[in-house]
This record gives structure tokens, sequence and C-alpha cells, in this order.
């Protein structure tokens, strides 16, 4: 009998606590106050998609320019007669890769973007080299 009646009692309480938090606070939904904030969160979804596909097209520009600087060089470090010529070619290499990192990452930071330098090892010559391709971080 007194199990029953627990019972009972802990149904009427658990009753009570639900229907007293389903009819809380006076909420007003008005839809001229919905449209208002959908259109606010679409504009600024739009300028984020915006600049996220900005910043997306700068890091792979960046990574292609990138690419294509290297290829130049394993070409430039087959015809090189002596190490100090693929000296130089590494070098500008470096060089080249560096400009193009930092201006691209500048440029990833003006739209809010955050980007960072990711390297990877490339063979020119009879040499492996680090080498910083672009990678982003947060668009």
């Amino acid at each position: 009998m007194k199990k029953i009646i627990s019972q009972f009692i802990v149904t009427i309480m658990l009753v009570m606590m639900v229907t007293g938090t389903a009819f809380a606070g006076n909420v007003d939904f008005t839809p001229i106050e919905i449209e208002q904030v959908q259109t606010t969160v679409a504009g600024d979804q739009l300028d984020q998609s915006s600049n996220a596909i900005k910043i997306q097209n700068i890091a792979e520009k960046v990574n292609q320019d990138i690419a294509s600087e290297i290829a130049k060089a394993q070409i430039k470090a087959e015809k090189a007669k002596d190490e100090a010529d693929l000296d130089g070619i590494i070098i500008k290499l470096l060089e080249k890769t560096a400009k193009l990192v930092d201006k691209g990452i500048i440029k990833i930071e003006r739209l809010g973007g955050e980007a960072v330098c990711e390297y990877i090892t490339v063979e020119i010559g009879d040499r492996t080299i680090l080498v910083d391709p672009i990678r982003i971080v947060r668009l």
C-alpha cells in the first residue's frame, strides 16, 4: 500500500512540474519581428559566404602560383651546372613563395579570415627543401 501511494505522489509531482513549466513566461511571436531577424541573418550569411568564397579563392590562387614556381624551379634545377646554380634556384624559389604567402595572408586577414603556412617537402635537384603553401584556419 505504501508503495502505491508513493508512486501516486511521485506521478502527481511530475505532472505538476511539467505543466508548470509549459505555461511559464509570456512569449510574443509577431511575424514582423521574425521577418526582420531572418532578413538580417540572411544578409550576414551572404556577406560571410561571399568573404569565405573570396578567402578560398585567394588561398587556391596562392597555392597554384606556388606549385607553378616549384615546377619552374625543378626544371631549372635539372639544367643547373653546379651547386652554386642550384643554391641560387632554391633561394629564388623560397623568396618568391615567401612573398606570395605574405601577400595572400594579408589579403585573407583583410577579409576577416585567418591562414597559416603549412610546410611541405619538395625535391629541387638532389635536395629536399621546405616550401610553405597557405592553409586556411578560419573563414
